[in-house]
Formats: structure tokens, sequence, C-alpha cells
């Protein structure tokens, strides 16, 4: 979640110098580069470069994303950030429960971590000065999802 967290921050100011940005879950390390550093492993790639055509997609139709209601408990706005948040092929795995002013975060069983925290960092950055992510005693638990944390925006 954290490595989803702080790297897609990277991703969008990478995205602010005219950079185009791509996660690569799939990509592949040089085979003479060890697979693990002092205890860590390779986990996803980021890769940068200028692009050859547009950078950013303008219109939020040329996005492939699930409708609000199948995100989301009840409708909110501020949930958008991460509705067009990137995903794993696009997979969107994330679920938000409304409990008064605490919005709980639940990842599908077959979504990764990474994926949570790519969205959290969307909401992060539309609330920089009211978002607050913890873990709440209490969740609303939902079918076929798993816990992550609560946040207040």
């Amino acid at each position: 979640e954290n490595i989803g967290f702080l790297f897609q921050q990277l991703e969008l100011y990478l995205q602010t110098l005219g950079l185009g940005v791509c996660w690569l879950g799939m990509g592949r390390m040089n085979p003479r580069t060890p697979r693990s550093v002092e205890g860590m492993k390779f986990v996803i790639m980021l890769a940068f470069g200028h692009p050859k055509g547009e950078q950013l997609r303008r219109d939020p139709k040329e996005f492939k994303r699930k409708p609000p209601q199948s995100i989301t408990d009840q409708p909110d706005p501020r949930l958008e950030a991460a509705r067009f948040a990137p995903s794993a092929v696009n997979s969107q795995p994330w679920y938000f429960t409304h409990e008064r002013d605490t919005i709980h975060v639940h990842c599908s069983r077959k979504g990764g971590p990474l994926d949570i925290g790519i969205a959290l960092a969307h909401l992060y950055i539309e609330n920089p000065g009211t978002f607050r992510f913890f873990r709440a005693e209490t969740a609303t638990e939902v079918p076929g999802y798993r816990y992550i944390g609560s946040v207040t925006l």
C-alpha cells in the first residue's frame, strides 16, 4: 500500500514535467540485477519518458472505469479521484463504505494492496489538508472484500 501511495505521487509529479508514466506490473529487470537487495524484493516497475503522442487523456470517457455505484455504498463525489486512479488491468479492486464522517476502504480478495495505495494517493492529493488514514477498531464488512483502513477527508 505504501509503495502505491508514494510512487503514485511520484508518477503524478513526473506527469507535471511533461513525461509519460506507466506502472509495469509484469516488468522484468535485467537478469544480472539481483532480485532482492538487503531483504527487499522487486515488486513493480515505473516506466517514464517523453511520449510520442498525447501525454494525457483529456476526456473522462477515454477512461475505462466502473460506475460510481459499483465502488461505494452511497454516492460521494469525493471518491471520483479514487475512481479515476490507475489499477492493475483497470480492475479497480476498491470498495468504500461510509460511517458518519469516516470512509472505510476495502480491497477485493483478488486485488492488490499496491492498487489501494494508488487510490489512497489520489484521495490524499484531492484532500491534502484534511486527509487522514487510520485503522478503525470496527469497520463494516463487505462480502468478497477485506478491510484495509479508513480515511477522513
